[in-house]
């Protein structure tokens, strides 16, 4: 205790364009007057946004114009291009691997096509990792495999619990068989066995090893670093197993000392940034990476290094 990582609430308080009074109200200043009690005003200590380096492995887009796949509002609704870019730069992110809600959704629907309004914009800052559906049919795996050529798709996102097909099932040795021939990462959704949610079992990490074993020469990242802290064990066990296998810290893995107790079980090497955006605002992630008990070479692989070697960048 305490459970959850403060910071995640600063993060997006310190790291906006908010007046610093207004940063001041809502960090305590605004309970204090609840209370009785008089607001304290430090002296300012301005946010001034880095030029961008971090680079977000674990992101999501939506077109504006395909609301109908989204399950929740978020910001990106009514985003630009440009606004895009705003959003990126006010932090420091200089790269995103975006993975679109509809191309998620739907089968029919490719990440390449997806993406085509932001690479008009910008073709540097902006990647995508192609999705793989196994319950796609053979139209979708002719258009999945077409991807895998584009120099713009970084990777093969897979979503066991999304697509109910459990992460060990045959249907998944195809995509396997494609990142070998293409030589590019494979991204996971992991979870743990949720009471909450029974179908995340199907991605528990253990589910990996199958293929995982068959598969070494093949790079392969747990996204969410298995979701829950009851993962920790199998993530760690596995990530020491395998070389070839990293966890990301995308999603609400909030947990208090998560960023310390992965660097001390399967080392700073092994960790990618990611935030999940547009579910989750980038900013909550990064901040338990920033105060984390790591040196600055340390907080650099994280936030850049490991992305370069591990998407061959």
């Amino acid at each position: 205790m305490p459970a959850f990582n403060c910071d995640v609430s600063m993060g997006p308080v310190i790291m906006s364009r908010l007046s610093w009074k207004n940063k001041c109200d809502i960090a305590g200043n605004n309970l204090r007057r609840l209370l009785g009690e008089e607001p304290i005003y430090p002296a300012e200590v301005e946010y001034v946004s880095p030029q961008p380096f971090i680079i977000d492995t674990h992101t999501h887009c939506i077109r504006p114009t395909y609301a109908s796949y989204a399950r929740f509002y978020t910001p990106d609704l009514k985003f630009s291009p440009s606004d895009w870019i705003k959003f990126m730069n006010l932090p420091g992110l200089d790269q995103i691997y975006l993975m679109p809600l509809e191309s998620l959704f739907d089968s029919k629907i490719t990440c390449r096509e997806s993406m085509q309004w932001l690479f008009e914009y910008d073709q540097r800052r902006f990647s995508y990792l192609e999705v793989f559906n196994p319950n796609g049919n053979a139209e979708h795996v002719r258009n999945f495999e077409a991807s895998l050529s584009d120099p713009k798709c970084v990777g093969i996102k897979i979503h066991p619990v999304e697509h109910k097909t459990n992460a060990d099932d045959e249907r998944y040795r195809v995509v396997y068989e494609l990142a070998r021939k293409f030589r590019k990462p494979i991204m996971s959704h992991s979870w743990e066995n949720s009471s909450y949610n029974p179908e995340q079992y199907r991605s528990h990490p253990d589910k990996f090893q199958k293929f995982l074993s068959e598969f070494r020469d093949i790079t392969f990242i747990l996204g969410h670093a298995g979701g829950r802290p009851s993962t920790i064990e199998s993530v760690a066990r596995m990530c020491n197993e395998f070389d070839n296998l990293y966890v990301d810290i995308a999603g609400d893995y909030y947990d208090n000392g998560l960023i310390e107790m992965l660097s001390s079980n399967i080392g700073t090497d092994k960790i990618l940034f990611g935030s999940d955006v547009n579910w989750m605002d980038t900013r909550c992630n990064m901040a338990p990476v920033i105060t984390a008990d790591l040196n600055a070479s340390d907080i650099l692989k994280i936030f850049r290094f490991n992305a370069l070697k591990v998407f061959n960048k």
